[in-house]
Order: C-alpha cells, then structure tokens, then sequence
C-alpha cells in the first residue's frame, strides 16, 4: 500500500510541477514583487562617472530598457558606459532603464534560484530568442533583444528607438494577454534622419541630422611622416559617410566625432590632413579613453598627444595673421604716402 501511494504522488506531483510552472509562465508580472535597480545606484556601483540632468525612473511616456546584469560583468559595464556617454547626455529625458541583478560574477544562478533570471527568461521567450547565460540581457521597443555583448547595430537601433518616442512595454504586453512580441510599426522609417552614427568604438554626433540609412565609415591610415609640432603621433583616420556605396560630401555641418586612443597623455589635439600636410587644428576633450573635437567637415584626421602643455599655433590662424599683417602694412604705407602728398601739396 505504501509503495502504491509513493507511485500514486510521483505521477502526481509528475503532472502538477509542469502545470504550476505553466501557470508561472503565464501569470501577470507585478514588478513590485522585485527589486528593480535605480540607473544612478547602478552606475555608481560600476564606478562609471555621469551626468543624470533630466532624468527620472519614471517611465510614463518613455522608452523602456530592460536590463538584466551581474556584478562585475565587463560586458555588462560596457553597455552602462554608452547609456553614461552617448544616451544620457542626449536623451535623459527620453527613456528609462529598469536594471535587475542576476548575481555576483562567476555566481552560478537558475530561474529556480533567481527570480529576476526567470524574468529574463520570460522575456526570452516573448522575444524569441534562446536562451543564454551570456549577460548582459537588453530588452526594449518590438526589436531590441540583445543577449552578451552590445553590438554598435544594437547601441544605434536603441538610440533610434528613443528618438522615434517609442514607448512599447514588453512586460505591459504580457500582462494584458500577449504572448509573443508585437512587431508593430517599424521603429525607424527609412526615411528617419538620426544625429548619431557608430563604427564599432567610433561616434559621430552630426548636426544637422542626417539620413539614418548613411554608412558611417571608419578607415585608419598612416600617417606617421605628417608631424605636429611638440606632439607625439597617436593614429589617423579617414571619416566618411557612404550612400550607395558612393561617398556623400560632409560640408558646412557640425560633426562631433569621439575617438578612442590607445596612447595616454595629457593633452591631445586633432589635425586636419590635407596634400600630406596639417592644415588645421583642433582643440579636443578626453574622457574615459576617447578624445572628441567638433569640426565643419569630414576628411583625414591624426590624432596627437603630448604631456607638456603647449602654446597652440593654428596654421589656419597664422596664415590669417600673415595676411592681416601685410594687409595692415601695406594700409599703413599708403596713409603715410598720402600724408607725404598732402603736405607737399599744401607747401605749394
């Protein structure tokens, strides 16, 4: 009888463990049954420096990133450093990140163990996308479902996202009955302008903003031989956008680009290359590995760094000086002849 019974409860508890783990799948989620991080905490925690300015954790009107990380993750930091330096400056206003700790690095989890991993797996499966143990887990509008690295396709299909005002809510979706992502409107028409552009480590920040289908493209070149006066040469660069696999001339515009630098000094300038010479100078910002400066134009562009301040000299503002100088020289001859042939008109 006792054998019969313990058979009777295994086929029973056989059947009732995969019903209650199906009605969990497909329960509301009430996420004030868990501990959703505060980007400025998370941050904080990440040592990564940022400016918070208009943001709030509210998320009315928002675009929603969902975040899944562990503690100590590089990949997980890495993704937290572009929210810090491309999405909070530009768009603080526009989005919100609701950020959940799976564990510790090297802390092995389960969706048993770790309710906000079994979150992530449901979202998983809203998005169609395996499963993975590779963090940090991106979810946002109808198309963003990142498992691992952050890719710079996935960092712009974010920024596109904010900026279209997309408000989609994956987990609003499951609660009022959805059981897949609803693909919806695309994001991002074909005709959409954007501001940013990304290559790999590589930003550009273009104003006005541009065609979002533009192929921003990077190409490193030597340039050793083109020195700059009191500066060590770092790396150059050729910046471009293609369309059509055509270049697209960059004129009269303001383009910010953030480039990394492998070399750490204290003071960094960018040169314009042109005819294998510096044609121009620009002053620069450094921050976390990447100088930025600000230009008109898109060409050749060096990198230079040294650890002693200098005296910047422009060849720009020279040849200006020079022709200001011989300008004024020749004004001043001109004065002092005329006065001469006043006078001697005045003598007669």
């Amino acid at each position: 009888m006792k054998k019969f019974l313990a058979v009777a409860c295994a086929m029973l508890l056989s059947v009732l463990v995969p019903l209650g783990r199906a009605s969990a799948a497909g329960a509301p989620i009430d996420l004030n049954n868990y501990q959703v991080e505060n980007l400025s905490d998370v941050l904080t925690a990440e040592g990564i420096t940022y400016d918070i300015k208009n943001y709030t954790d509210t998320d009315t009107n928002k675009t929603i990133i969902y975040l899944f990380r562990l503690a100590g993750c590089q990949n997980c930091k890495n993704f937290l450093q572009f929210v810090a330096d491309e999405l909070l400056p530009n768009y603080s206003d526009k989005f919100v990140v609701k950020s959940f700790l799976l564990a510790g690095n090297g802390t092995p989890v389960s969706p048993s163990t770790n309710d906000n991993l079994a979150l992530a797996e449901r979202l998983m499966d809203f998005y169609g996308v395996p499963s993975s143990n590779t963090t940090p887990f991106v979810f946002a509008g109808e198309n963003v479902a990142s498992l691992g690295p952050v890719d710079a396709t996935t960092k712009n299909n974010l920024i596109q996202l904010i900026q279209s005002g997309n408000t989609y809510n994956a987990i609003a979706a499951i609660n009022s009955g959805a059981t897949s992502v609803n693909p919806g409107t695309p994001s991002t028409p074909t005709d959409m302008k954007t501001e940013i552009f990304m290559n790999g480590d590589f930003t550009i920040y273009a104003d006005p903003a541009i065609d979002s289908t533009y192929d921003f493209r990077v190409t490193k070149l030597d340039r050793k031989d083109i020195a700059l006066k009191n500066y060590n040469y770092i790396d150059a660069y050729d910046f471009a956008f293609y369309h059509n696999n055509q270049v697209v001339p960059m004129e009269n515009g303001k383009y910010t680009l953030y480039i990394p630098v492998s070399e750490e000094y204290k003071f960094y300038r960018v040169a314009y290359l042109k005819d294998g010479k510096v044609a121009e100078t620009f002053d620069t910002t450094y921050a976390n590995g990447f100088v930025s400066f600000t230009t008109s134009h898109l060409s050749e562009y060096a990198v230079y760094g040294t650890n002693n301040a200098v005296t910047e000299e422009n060849p720009n503002t020279l040849d200006q000086a020079g022709i200001y100088l011989m300008v004024l020289g020749l004004s001043t001859l001109f004065i002092a002849g005329g006065v001469i042939a006043y006078r001697k008109f005045a003598k007669h």
